[in-house]
């Protein structure tokens, strides 16, 4: 490439820039900082079952195969490794338990 045609690129690339900054509503001149994205790790089965809690899903008892099948959606496992997890959730004091008819629920 040769450098008027490098010139012309960056100049097109600036201006596009700042049309971007603009619909952000951005002021010309100002710092621009990028955040990093986050969630750039995969989540754990811990981390999904706290998102869970955080969200209200333990607001009613839920049982071990309720929070399964809703964690399906967004992170596949099986039946054993959500019921052991919520033992150790239960342990750390982040979700109580109780029994209900057929077994145990969690609850915030």
């Amino acid at each position: 490439m040769n450098e008027k045609l490098i010139r012309e690129k960056l100049e097109k690339v600036t201006s596009l820039i700042g049309e971007c900054l603009t619909e952000l509503g951005v002021k010309a001149g100002s710092p621009v900082v990028l955040k990093k994205i986050e969630n750039d790790k995969p989540k754990s089965l811990n981390q999904h079952i706290m998102d869970l809690r955080d969200a209200g899903f333990f607001k009613e008892p839920k049982t071990v195969k309720e929070v399964h099948a809703k964690l399906q959606s967004v992170y596949y496992c099986a039946v054993k490794p959500v019921g052991v997890e919520l033992i150790r959730i239960h342990d750390k004091k982040h979700l109580r338990k109780m029994k209900v008819k057929g077994g145990v629920a969690y609850v915030r």
